[in-house]
């Protein structure tokens, strides 16, 4: 007599079984792999930052002075009065970092080559020719010239701070002219974190 072997199916503990286990994986790698994904947008953004302030010091080789944070001039002072921080900051960089600059008969830049452009973007109103760069992280930049007004500008006294929102997207403060970065003591999510504890700085937000 030949006896056959019968197939045994999964029984519904054992399939139960098999969903927990792939249920607790699933749980352990999500906010792993959130985290890796958080951490890999930052890093971008601490990069482009980096870029940012390398392209800015080759502007003041350049032109001897930081670019301006009232307005993006150009000839005749054709683009105006850019809007408030932060996007007028984010303008203000594009213009004078991602632009060809012509100054009599010098031409300078771009000194901010190969942004992509989902980096750019292009103001609510006013010419099409205008754009702000945006960080990696999605938010505006803001940028401002840090001098002491009392002391006869020249370049051991001028200097500037561009900052980036972080991955939350708020600043928690503003930039002052002299003092540099002044935190309003925020905390929109009430996560009992400041909004600012996150923002990337071109250097240290505070001026000694």
């Amino acid at each position: 007599m030949v006896h056959r072997r019968t197939r045994r199916g999964f029984t519904m503990i054992e399939l139960l079984v098999v969903v927990a286990i792939i249920g607790i994986l699933m749980g352990i790698l999500l906010p792993t792999l959130a985290y890796v994904r958080k951490k890999g947008r930052e890093s971008s953004a601490r990069m482009a930052m980096n870029t940012i302030v390398s392209a800015i010091e080759g502007y003041r080789l350049d032109l001897l002075h930081y670019p301006p944070h009232d307005r993006p001039i150009g000839p005749g002072g054709s683009w105006g009065q850019p809007a408030a921080q932060p996007a007028g900051g984010s303008e203000v960089l594009y213009y004078y970092l991602c632009t060809k600059l012509t100054y009599g008969d010098m031409h300078y830049g771009p000194y901010l080559g190969n942004v992509g452009s989902e980096r750019l973007k292009s103001p609510a109103s006013g010419s099409p020719d205008k754009k702000q760069i945006i960080s990696p992280l999605n938010g505006f930049y803001m940028y401002m010239v840090i001098k002491d007004p009392n002391i006869p500008l020249d370049q051991s006294n001028e200097n500037y701070l561009v900052v980036d929102a972080g991955m939350d997207g708020k600043f928690g403060g503003e930039i002052d002219p002299v003092a540099g970065w002044q935190s309003d003591g925020s905390d929109a999510n009430n996560d009992g974190i400041l909004d600012d504890v996150d923002n990337i700085y071109s250097s240290p937000p505070v001026k000694k």
